[in-house]
C-alpha cells in the first residue's frame, strides 16, 4: 500500500494574491504506483468560493518543469473546528510519479485576491 503525503502552507487570511506562492516538496520513494492527487483548502466562515483558479507547476527530480492553469472546484466542506473548515479538491487521478526523489509543486492563486483562506496544501494518496 503506497503511503499517503500531505504538505501544508499556512496563508494570509486577509488575502491570498497573485504574487504569493505555496511550494510543496513531496519526496517520493515509489516510482510505480498510481495515486490521486488534491489541492485541499481550509478557511473560515466569510470563505464562500466554490471556485478557485489557480496556476499549478510540477518540478520533476530531474528538473523537467510542467505549468498549467487549474480551477479547483471544491468538494464538501468538513468543519474542522470551532474556527474553521476544510474542502479538498481533486487534481489528478492516477497519477504516477514515475521518478524517486523530490517533486516540487508550486501553486498560484489565479484572478482576484481572496480572502478567508487560512492555509492551502498538497495531498498526494
Amino acid at each position: 500500500m503506497r503511503p499517503e503525503t500531505v504538505r501544508t502552507a499556512d496563508i494570509d487570511p486577509l488575502g491570498w494574491g497573485v504574487r504569493d506562492t505555496l511550494r510543496f516538496e513531496v519526496d517520493n520513494r515509489d516510482s510505480v504506483s498510481r495515486r490521486d492527487i488534491s489541492v485541499l483548502f481550509r478557511f473560515d466562515g466569510t470563505f464562500a468560493e466554490r471556485r478557485i483558479a489557480l496556476t499549478v507547476s510540477v518540478t520533476t527530480p530531474d528538473s523537467l518543469r510542467y505549468e498549467e492553469n487549474f480551477t479547483a472546484v471544491l468538494g464538501d466542506r468538513i468543519k474542522a473546528n470551532n474556527d474553521f473548515y476544510e474542502a479538498v479538491a481533486p487534481y489528478r487521478s492516477d497519477a504516477v510519479l514515475s521518478q524517486c526523489g523530490v517533486y516540487i509543486f508550486e501553486v498560484v492563486k489565479a484572478g482576484e485576491e481572496l480572502r478567508g483562506l487560512w492555509g492551502a496544501g498538497i495531498t498526494t494518496e
